[in-house]
């Protein structure tokens, strides 16, 4: 993906790093002064929001009016079970000198109380630290595995090496942490505290279960699958620093970079997490370990139906094959503008998993939502299964002027990472418009009111778009390889109106002069730019630089790339599909009045976003 100007839209930096659930979603929710007001409330707490009891609010008091989920639905009773979530006063410990210690990552409890919420599923998965005395402290020490992000730490943090004293901190376990902090403890011959405990469960209960339910979805897999006993839970923490304040630190090992360290905080209307630093560990590294292998998806035959309205119903089915034995659930991404209505596998009807798991969303760059589904019977490696997933939601948008934006361009089906697959595509979609998508026609059709498009991708290619309009629509062959252009027939709203010659109607650009009002002919009339100026010449361009590329990097998996426009200043480049911002459609005129005549910008949109958008056939999206 390629973009001329930077994204960074600045915003506040302040820290949220221990807000409750509650909050959260006002924060998301909020507008305007509001939103100044909830910032200045939690900075304001700081510390103190780690241990405010307080009433219970709504979300709270709703999952624990929830009704027991029936045995049929393991991860909706885990679910309910973590909604319910308590500290256990039985648990908690006067500690002195205690590590935890993860790849490159070290907590030290020097002094200070550690008090332990009561067993999930048999699993103690949340912890709370507390300095209560002058001479309590913890300590954090993490240690970046390379020099770029020591460098990333130290302009997040003023540190290349992180070493941060704390006075508060939540913990979430799936990797047997809890377990293993109170063997420690109890080692040590440290003494307990009921008494102690009960004033935690009072001060800090609902702040617990609010950052543990803020990770429900990945808590509920890696209990359902056992994921401590291969060495793939998870280690979280929520750190109140002394000097940095509230942030979070992550070790996952079924992620490529194992470690990360970053807070959340807000941008404009909305949360945001910034990476200070994300590093493989050093063991990962020396030893060359490669990602769990858990399962991959292939064979995709997905059938999607865009509504007049653009509403969109998609039936996705794909082959599950097991990397490793598979148990109880397994774990898909999807757009959050995807509703999910069914899922089956091998044609059993199985529970569906879903809830919005706050910091795992942002932490992941709240672009997907993961869910789970049940699987009737274990999964031996090399298995496969059969998965039917039935979904629905808003991912394309009306841009104005008939003119229409794909949002959800990766998760409008559901997914895990980007793995090869083949893809079988058939869409239904009013018949006055026209689709782009990857792969060879193998039929397309008008069938009353609808258009029927079937496209097929036989090499496995990691992703699959597609995108629709009333288009205009050519295609250009170049030797061996095929460039389908499409073009808008309407002008987006953003498009600078122009005034058209005072010669007669013959020295018009060719192409429709859209936009110019019925009858007028006055040359004081503005109209349109024309969005599909350019499309014959860019077509011919991008041919003659997929025929070039393939030359000197070799066939690419599909020999046909569809180019359709896309709203804005930016372009992406899919396996066989190219969204191309309109701006490089645009006629000299207006898209220099458009770009106030900058050259250097001029050239980035006529020559070098195509060419880097055709070079994702090779390297990046594939």
């Amino acid at each position: 993906m390629m973009r001329p100007f930077s994204a960074d839209g600045g915003g506040s930096e302040q820290v949220l790093g221990a807000f409750t659930r509650r909050a959260t979603r006002v924060l998301i929710q909020v507008r305007g002064c509001r939103l100044g007001f909830v910032i200045r409330l939690f900075t304001a707490v700081a510390l103190a929001v780690f241990f405010a009891a307080g009433a219970a609010h709504p979300a709270a008091t709703q999952a624990q009016n929830q009704t027991p989920s029936n045995p049929s639905q393991p991860a909706a009773a885990i679910g309910a079970e973590l909604h319910q979530l308590k500290l256990d006063p039985d648990a908690c410990y006067r500690v002195r000198d205690i590590p935890l210690d993860r790849p490159d990552i070290r907590f030290f409890f020097t002094d200070g109380w550690l008090i332990f919420a009561r067993p999930i599923a048999g699993h103690r998965i949340a912890a709370l630290y507390s300095a209560r005395e002058t001479t309590d402290d913890a300590e954090l020490l993490v240690r970046p595995s390379n020099r770029s992000e020591r460098a990333s730490l130290a302009q997040a943090a003023g540190t290349p090496n992180l070493n941060e004293h704390f006075r508060a901190a939540v913990f979430v376990f799936t990797d047997g942490g809890g377990e293993e902090l109170i063997s420690a403890i109890e080692r040590s011959g440290a003494k307990k505290s009921e008494e102690r405990g009960l004033l935690f469960v009072s001060e800090a209960g609902e702040t617990v279960r609010n950052l543990a339910t803020s990770l429900e979805v990945r808590i509920v897999n890696d209990l359902l699958t056992g994921a401590a006993s291969r060495g793939e839970g998870l280690s979280f923490a929520a750190i109140a620093g002394r000097t940095l304040g509230n942030f979070d630190v992550f070790f996952d090992p079924t992620t490529y970079e194992q470690a990360v360290v970053g807070k959340v905080s807000s941008s404009g209307n909305s949360l945001r997490f910034d990476v200070w630093t994300s590093f493989r560990s050093r063991a990962s590294l020396r030893a060359g370990t490669p990602l769990p292998a858990d399962f991959s998806l292939e064979n995709y035959r997905i059938e999607a139906t865009i509504q007049p309205d653009l509403h969109v119903n998609v039936v996705t089915r794909m082959t599950l094959r097991a990397g490793q034995r598979l148990a109880g659930v397994v774990g898909l991404d999807i757009s959050p503008r995807m509703n999910l209505t069914a899922a089956l596998v091998d044609g059993q009807k199985v529970e569906i998993f879903r809830r919005q798991s706050l910091r795992e969303s942002l932490s992941g760059g709240g672009i997907n939502d993961t869910f789970l589904i049940g699987l009737p019977t274990p999964v031996e490696p090399g298995g496969t299964r059969e998965i039917e997933i039935r979904h629905d939601g808003e991912v394309i948008h009306k841009a104005g002027d008939g003119v229409f934006f794909v949002a959800d361009r990766v998760s409008w089906y559901p997914s895990r990472g980007f793995r090869f697959s083949t893809y079988d595509l058939t869409f239904r979609l009013p018949k006055q418009s026209l689709l782009a998508a990857p792969g060879e026609p193998l039929e397309e059709k008008i069938e009353g009111d609808w258009r029927i498009v079937h496209r097929r991708c036989t090499q496995p290619i990691r992703m699959a778009g597609f995108n629709i309009g009333s288009y205009d629509h050519v295609t250009v062959q170049r030797g061996d390889y095929e460039v389908e252009m499409y073009a808008n027939t309407n002008a987006e709203p953003f498009l600078p109106a122009r005034k058209p010659a005072a010669a007669a109607a013959s020295s018009a650009p060719a192409g429709p002069a859209l936009g110019r009002p019925a009858g007028a002919g006055e040359s004081t009339a503005k109209v349109s730019p024309n969005p599909a100026a350019r499309m014959g010449v860019v077509g011919a361009e991008i041919a003659e630089e997929f025929e070039w590329m393939a030359s000197q990097f070799g066939p690419p998996p599909l020999k046909r790339i569809a180019v359709s426009p896309i709203p804005g200043f930016f372009g992406q480049g899919f396996p066989g599909l190219i969204y191309l911002s309109t701006v490089s459609y645009l006629e000299d005129s207006a898209r220099k009045s458009l770009l106030k005549s900058d050259s250097v910008t001029d050239a980035f949109f006529t020559s070098i976003m195509h060419a880097h958008e055709v070079a994702h056939q090779w390297w990046g999206n594939l």
